[in-house]
């Protein structure tokens, strides 16, 4: 639910969440490869770009696969909290988006997805090593049985607390913080860029 000040927050509000359904069907869309920064107490703050599968609307949530071995995944088994940059070079908009995120496995919902993975992407998942480890010979890299990959696979389902939006303009940068109060309605400020 959204309650805000007035018909332009509430207009922009929605152009965001229109903006991010557009860029899982479109792959030239800016919006659709974002970067996920991600803590822990040992490699501190790292930043990964990944690719927009699934934009939820309704419930405000933000959908997005990755192999389980990843470096991301084991840091969010720690802390799940995470930020997710979009940015839009024609229209100078940048969004930070302050999420939770889960991992989800072996579920419907991922046997779902990983059923509509075009088989040449599921390699992709279905290396015999960990993403991060060194490549010592390029023989037997993957697995002949692709459908081993979904063993490695996951889903990183984001729940969007807070969204900061931020218009670069050359008269004057318009910035707006989207949050969700303990209500979970949706409530809007202006504040200073």
């Amino acid at each position: 639910m959204l309650s805000i000040m007035d018909d332009y927050l509430d207009k922009l509000f929605t152009g965001i969440w229109n903006d991010l359904e557009r860029a899982t069907k479109d792959g030239k869309h800016p919006f659709r490869y974002p970067s996920l920064a991600t803590y822990s107490s040992q490699a501190g703050v790292s930043q990964r770009t990944l690719v927009l599968r699934k934009v939820f609307s309704p419930k405000r949530e933000l959908l997005f696969y990755s192999d389980i071995r990843t470096q991301k995944v084991r840091d969010l088994s720690n802390d799940n909290i995470a930020s997710i940059l979009f940015y839009h070079p024609k229209q100078r908009v940048q969004l930070r988006f302050r999420c939770t995120l889960e991992v989800v496995k072996g579920v419907i919902e991922s046997e779902q997805h990983w059923q509509n993975i075009p088989e040449t992407q599921k390699k992709d998942y279905a290396s015999q090593h960990a993403p991060g480890n060194t490549v010592t010979s390029t023989n037997n890299r993957y697995h002949t049985d692709l459908e081993r990959g979904y063993e490695n696979f996951c889903l990183l389902k984001c729940d969007i607390n807070a969204i900061d939006y931020l218009k670069l303009n050359r008269e004057q940068h318009k910035r707006y913080i989207f949050r969700k109060n303990e209500s979970d309605i949706w409530v809007a400020n202006e504040v200073i860029p």
